[in-house]
């Protein structure tokens, strides 16, 4: 979560970058500015997600685990939902990179709370085992 939100900021400090009155780029832009971005946000999503599904996965009980990851691919689809309705409604891109990151951020102190009091299953290695 962490990458995301760091990828969040580069991308609105090279909007801040390549919007400002100093700084006339003509409408040529090299793609490799934003590689840093994507890479961060690609494995932002890997670790995420993967972790998230396989956390979803082995703390559901085991007649609910069809369930809980139907559950996790549709909270991604609704995240998804909610960014493409964020897209068209803010005006300026720096806002929006600077938005998202400030949810990141905020998602990431609730998830350090909630997962300090959050008991462990330990059934699952049990069952991989077997």
């Amino acid at each position: 979560m962490v990458c995301a939100a760091v990828s969040f900021i580069m991308s609105a400090l090279l909007d801040v970058y390549l919007t400002s009155p100093s700084h006339d780029c003509r409408g040529r832009v090299n793609i490799l500015w934003q590689l840093p971005q994507y890479l961060l946000i690609a494995v932002a999503e890997v670790l995420v997600s993967v972790t998230g599904l396989q956390f979803a996965y082995s703390q559901a009980p085991d007649n609910m685990r069809n369930t809980v990851t139907a559950l996790w691919y549709l909270c991604q689809a609704l995240g998804s939902l909610l960014n493409a309705g964020i897209a068209q409604v803010v005006i300026r891109r720096l806002w929006l990179f600077v938005m998202y990151s400030g949810m990141m951020w905020l998602l990431i102190i609730v998830f350090i709370l909630v997962s300090k009091r959050y008991h462990y299953k330990k059934h699952f290695t049990a069952t991989l085992m077997n």
